[in-house]
């Protein structure tokens, strides 16, 4: 049993499906639940031919359609959700697996969970500190397995780069720059904006497509003077459009307030071989600096003046776009494909279903014992160094940004979160 909360359009319930598609049937009978609400997702599996049901949120509905499951695997959020364990448990499932989408922690856990699986190094990293975990202590039941794409379907499926232009309105003989995200502030960065009048300078030729941009940062847009300059376009669940929008981006952007624990958009702009540019957000999610190697597949640039001049360079200088779209493409073979990501799947439920043999998992355990260091190299890392005047503009714009993030978190905070976040506290320093 695969299970999530609900089958909507977010990049957790996407791995998901991705995986449900491609288990091999001789090895795996996969059914699907949604614990809440089932969503456009569903249609997906049917479609597919995988049978969906939904809990509504009932307990004793859930522990129903759990039963008879050799191994019930979660995708969820990592922190406390009681009710898939307990009707786990009521329905007397062997084995419980999860991928833990954000490195949180779940108190109540215990041996609740037969294996943690984190969708980047990043997450699994916080998750390790939380809880002051040694090496041989984490790998025992923890490991990283990134979302999976069909990148046989989304390379096949995707139209030519002069195709989508003109498809989307814009001039094929022109560079485009993309950015693709949700209509949801806190999925646009100021600096995504910010960064547009001096790449215009830049690359006065440069068309600039927004898609999901809310009002206030279009407002912000217009009192920088380039709205009229830029193409905005309204957020879309079809693949189909998804695929042309990407493919008309001779350059990718992505930058969110409270940043990325591993961003499917970032995954499918590089598997088709578009360039990304994205910006380091170390007090919240920070999976995109994991995701984008600066100067292979990508910049990294955290003001909107080095921001603009990355992308301008990608934008100008073919040679180096090309050189940085094989590198994207090839990280999304080794990384991402569905199909070997998902027989690493396989061999998990076999090891835990059935005590067989463990298999090699990759990333291999050394490797993400080695994220740690590596990680602090990549916050280090950038397009370009900081002027000293950049550096106390960005140390301000991210003061303002973690006030707001603060703001938030606190008022969504509900008994049980606060729980949850003195018991990370507690797990952190004790």
């Amino acid at each position: 049993m695969l299970v999530a909360n609900e089958l909507g359009l977010g990049g957790t319930e996407k791995g998901l499906v991705a995986h449900a598609r491609a288990f091999d049937p001789e090895r795996v009978e996969v059914r699907v639940v949604a614990v809440k609400e089932l969503g456009p997702r569903a249609h997906e599996l049917s479609e597919a031919g995988i049978p969906v049901d939904c809990a509504e949120g009932e307990r004793d509905r859930l522990v129903e359609l759990l039963r008879g499951a050799e191994l019930v695997h979660a995708f969820r959020s990592g922190g406390r959700e009681p009710l898939l364990p307990d009707a786990r448990r009521a329905a007397g499932v062997p084995h419980l697996v999860e991928t833990n989408v954000f490195g949180q922690v779940d108190p109540a856990d215990g041996d609740a969970f037969d294996c943690h699986l984190f969708v980047g190094k990043m997450c699994a990293l916080r998750f390790r500190k939380r809880l002051g975990l040694d090496g041989a202590g984490f790998h025992r039941r923890h490991r990283v397995s990134h979302w999976p794409l069909d990148l046989e379907r989304l390379r096949r499926d995707a139209p030519e780069p002069a195709a989508a232009k003109e498809a989307l309105g814009l001039d094929p003989a022109r560079p485009v720059v993309g950015r693709l995200g949700r209509d949801d502030d806190r999925k646009w960065r100021d600096i995504v904006v910010d960064m547009v009048p001096e790449l215009l300078r830049l690359q006065p030729d440069a068309q600039v497509l927004l898609v999901g941009a809310t009002p206030a940062k279009l407002r912000r847009l217009d009192r920088l003077g380039v709205l009229e300059q830029v193409v905005t376009l309204p957020p879309t669940s079809d693949e189909t459009r998804l695929r042309t929008l990407y493919r008309a981006c001779d350059a990718f952007v992505t930058a969110a307030e409270i940043g990325e624990s591993y961003s499917v958009a970032i995954c499918e702009a590089l598997a088709l071989g578009i360039p990304v540019v994205t910006c380091s957000t170390p007090w919240v999610d920070n999976g995109q600096i994991e995701q984008v190697d600066n100067g292979e597949n990508g910049w990294v640039a955290d003001h909107p003046r080095p921001f603009a001049e990355a992308v301008a360079t990608l934008l100008g200088e073919p040679e180096r776009r090309a050189a940085f779209s094989a590198a994207a493409a090839a990280k999304a073979d080794a990384r991402w494909d569905a199909r070997v990501l998902t027989r690493q799947l396989e061999g998990l439920y076999a090891e835990l279903a059935r005590a067989a043999a463990p298999r090699p998992w990759s990333p291999a355990p050394d490797e993400v014992d080695a994220f740690a260091g590596e990680y602090d190299e990549r916050l280090q890392t950038q397009f370009r160094p900081l002027t000293g005047a950049e550096r106390r503009e960005v140390r301000l714009a991210r003061r303002r940004e973690r006030t707001r993030w603060a703001a938030r978190a606190a008022s969504r905070l509900d008994r049980e979160q606060a729980a949850l976040a003195l018991s990370m506290l507690r797990a952190r320093f004790s």
